[in-house]
């Protein structure tokens, strides 16, 4: 029969009032954010929090990236980005990584990224320090990249293993934020302070993105105890350098034992290295595991 004249409109305007906020985004605002912006000098609404790494660049894809369209990454890459470009079918480009044997560098083919942006091309995604070598472009490197990148093209930089680094040339995404409003830069807590219930990940972006972002965003994820152990681990700085330290007298202790075995490393940024070598790998973790040197396979890139 339908409802009398106007009866609708009352009734959601009383539910409207009763149940105002469920089931509705509920905008986080605590301590966390506000150490993130006192951190990075960023406001608000350049920041977004996401329960995890591949939650926030989920979240990017679905929005920015859809299915079917076009994309330039640099290969190897991060195999949740890679699985994620299978599951949207979309038409990947890549620009490769080398190897320069006398500077030891390991660094990506960025004219050859450059030269896969066409008309139809809506990311480039890239790392820094990278994922793979460990390695960091520097900030000349990325401001010439910037330069030649179309400004309807989005570039993601994932800088998920930033705070290992001690690059002074290496770049910072975040001083590229105010003038690349097609910028979005991803950092995380757990790879650097290892703590397994603290997966948080932050998206830095320009007001414009971060609009278009935070309107679907239907869950505040920053629950209390996480929100705890991240703000422990950003301010406890003692802890930062202990940590910091450790790894990096850890990774002296590794360099020197290959050096004994006369394998090559690669220098690194990061808490991983890569080496050159034509040995069997379980003879290889044979030799560390009996240094108390435990090798795994990463499941990252």
């Amino acid at each position: 029969y339908g409802s009398p004249p106007g009866l609708k409109k009352k009734i959601q305007e009383n539910l409207e009032t009763k149940i105002d906020g469920v089931n509705q985004y509920t905008q986080y605002d605590g301590e966390l954010l506000k150490k993130l912006m006192e951190l990075h000098k960023l406001k608000k609404e350049n920041i977004l929090i996401f329960k995890d790494e591949e939650s926030a660049i989920k979240k990017i894809f679905e929005i920015f990236i859809g299915k079917y369209q076009e994309v330039q990454a640099e290969f190897p890459l991060w195999s949740y980005f890679f699985q994620l470009t299978k599951e949207m079918k979309t038409n990947t480009g890549y620009g490769l990584l080398k190897m320069d044997d006398k500077e030891q560098t390991v660094s990506l083919n960025m004219e050859e990224l450059l030269k896969g942006i066409n008309s139809n091309t809506k990311c480039v995604y890239l790392s820094s320090p990278n994922t793979i070598s460990g390695q960091s472009i520097t900030k000349t490197e990325f401001e010439k990249f910037l330069s030649k990148v179309p400004n309807n093209v989005m570039i993601y930089l994932d800088q998920r293993y930033f705070e290992f680094s001690d690059n002074t040339q290496g770049v910072n995404g975040i001083d590229f934020l105010s003038k690349n409003k097609n910028l979005i830069v991803q950092r995380s807590f757990n790879n650097f302070y290892g703590i397994k219930d603290l997966s948080l990940s932050y998206l830095l972006c320009s007001s414009k993105i971060y609009n278009f972002v935070s309107k679907t965003m239907s869950v505040n994820v920053v629950d209390d105890y996480q929100e705890m152990l991240a703000l422990y681990c950003l301010e406890d700085i003692a802890y930062y350098k202990r940590i910091k330290k450790k790894m990096k007298d850890e990774k002296t202790r590794m360099q020197k034992l290959y050096d004994k075995k006369y394998i090559k490393w690669i220098p690194s940024e990061t808490n991983y290295f890569l080496i050159q070598t034509t040995r069997d790998v379980d003879k290889i973790r044979s030799m560390l595991e009996k240094q108390d040197i435990v090798l795994y396979q990463s499941m990252d890139t």
